[in-house]
């Protein structure tokens, strides 16, 4: 389930041959995929909801209400039970500017912030989120949406950042366990995904040091789901995947935070 970028719907017309069609490189990834390897194209999902807030003006990624709309698209497509909006609680931080400020220090972007909504599950309360490192060293309990003291740092709501493995245990007692795979855009997707799974896995295509197959079989994953922006799927960020396959094959993955569950 690979994210376009913003430019993919709100390029200005006189800038638009300087923009290759996202679309069409989803469709050509989807042409290379194995048999009984599922395709979610969530461009024209997106395409749908463009006059709403689904990506940011001041910074790179999508909003949470963007990584709504695609995490609906994948329970529907794996037929995963799902909750409706509605049924969150939404958090309002006021005065966000991000990363396209930090990039260019552009007063136009500081003098004009926007409101960074973020919506909790109504299981959150129910749920246990594990971090590890890397190399899936356990190294304590947390929050999965965590406190930022830098409004401009408010993207690290989602699990703190990118360079831990991360395992929720929700109140839902499916048999499903989850493997995300992911960049960046992915770390808004999980939240969605309390109520439709037992167990989530997440782990960053750009630093899991670990063999995925490995990890996969031994911690008894059900499904998995590759999310990440169209750069990190076509682009120098795409090279990790192939690494994840092939990396540090034949490890007993321990789970040590076993030992500290209540």
């Amino acid at each position: 389930m690979v994210a376009p970028l913003a430019s993919e719907y709100y390029t200005p017309n006189s800038y638009t041959d300087f923009n290759a069609s996202q679309k069409d490189s989803i469709e050509s990834i989807k042409n290379k995929l194995d048999t009984g390897i599922v395709s979610i194209d969530i461009t024209d999902v997106l395409g749908e909801h463009k006059d709403e807030e689904i990506y940011f003006r001041t910074d790179h990624h999508w909003t949470p209400l963007g990584a709504y709309y695609a995490a609906k698209t994948f329970a529907e497509t794996a037929g995963l039970d799902f909750k409706d909006l509605n049924t969150y609680k939404r958090n309002d931080m006021e005065g966000f500017v991000g990363t396209m400020y930090g990039f260019t220090g552009d007063a136009n972007l500081n003098n004009d912030p926007e409101v960074f909504s973020y919506y909790t599950p109504d299981n959150i309360d129910k749920c246990m989120t594990y971090y590890y490192t890397t190399d899936f060293k356990y190294t304590g309990k947390g929050k999965f949406f965590n406190g930022v003291g830098d409004i401009r740092s408010a993207y690290l709501t989602f699990m703190g950042g990118d360079e831990q493995v991360v395992k929720v245990k929700t109140n839902i007692k499916n048999g499903k366990k989850l493997l995300i795979v992911k960049d960046s855009y992915g770390n808004a997707i999980p939240g969605y995904l309390f109520g439709s799974y037992e167990e989530i896995y997440v782990v960053d295509m750009r630093y899991f040091e670990l063999n995925l197959v490995d990890f996969v079989k031994q911690n008894n994953v059900t499904d998995m789901l590759f999310t990440m922006v169209s750069y990190s799927a076509v682009g120098d960020n795409a090279n990790n995947l192939e690494n994840l396959r092939t990396q540090a094959k034949g490890q007993k993955i321990v789970d040590e935070g076993l030992k500290d569950e209540d």
